[in-house]
């Protein structure tokens, strides 16, 4: 149960004081369905303290890393103190269920909450490379592609949502630096509540005819 959904693992995971709402049941209905290959870009919309952080950007980077441990994720909020906490919060998680559920655990040597790596062995006996990195909304990620990117709130607020010139900054570092670490096959989840049509989720799905066979859901 724990390792075949992430719905599974967050109940696991958090000692079953997490409770998962049925509209984080849909959220993951959209995000195996990502993963199985139906589509590749996911926009998950909805308004504050809906536990959609918690379930997106936490326990599903968990069950993710913990099922593709050589895959490499990205999670990027508005200010990298945040995408930092994510980072910091999967780490942990991981630390402390990775060895009984997947027999995967923390490299000692790489677990700084911006940038850790897994250690164990995958199926075939190989030493798995799977990592994550967490970075703040103009903060660089270069050095290594992603499998997964992840964004999580990338306006802090309404005012910033409203300012032109953070939506152009936004826009302008996803376009300069996130979408140019996309491995083959990956996957991007755009995770926000929406103040302004002219958000970043507005203009993925505006200007998804300007990058060439990208859709978002």
């Amino acid at each position: 149960m724990a390792r075949a959904l992430p719905a599974g693992f967050a109940m696991y995971a958090s000692h079953g004081r997490w409770e998962i709402a049925r509209h984080l049941l849909l959220v993951q209905q959209y995000l195996m369905a990502m993963l199985g290959g139906d589509f590749d870009n996911l926009i998950i919309s909805m308004p504050p303290r809906h536990g959609k952080s918690m379930f997106a950007s936490t326990y599903f980077p968990g069950w993710y890393l913990g099922t593709y441990p050589n895959n490499e994720l990205i999670v990027v909020s508005y200010e990298s103190g945040l995408a930092g906490l994510f980072g910091g919060r999967v780490r942990d998680i991981m630390a402390e269920f990775g060895p009984e559920l997947w027999g995967l655990d923390v490299n000692p040597l790489k677990r700084a909450s911006g940038d850790w790596a897994l250690r164990g062995r995958d199926s075939e006996g190989r030493p798995v490379i799977g990592s994550m990195r967490s970075a703040g909304v103009g903060s660089g990620v270069t050095g290594r592609g992603a499998n997964l990117i992840l964004i999580d709130d990338p306006f802090k607020d309404a005012l910033q949502a409203g300012s032109e010139l953070m939506r152009e900054r936004v826009w302008e570092y996803y376009i300069s630096t996130l979408f140019t670490r996309r491995e083959p096959g990956c996957k991007q989840v755009c995770i926000m509540t929406r103040w302004n049509e002219d958000d970043l989720s507005g203009r993925l799905i505006e200007r998804a005819a300007e990058q060439e066979g990208v859709h978002w859901v």
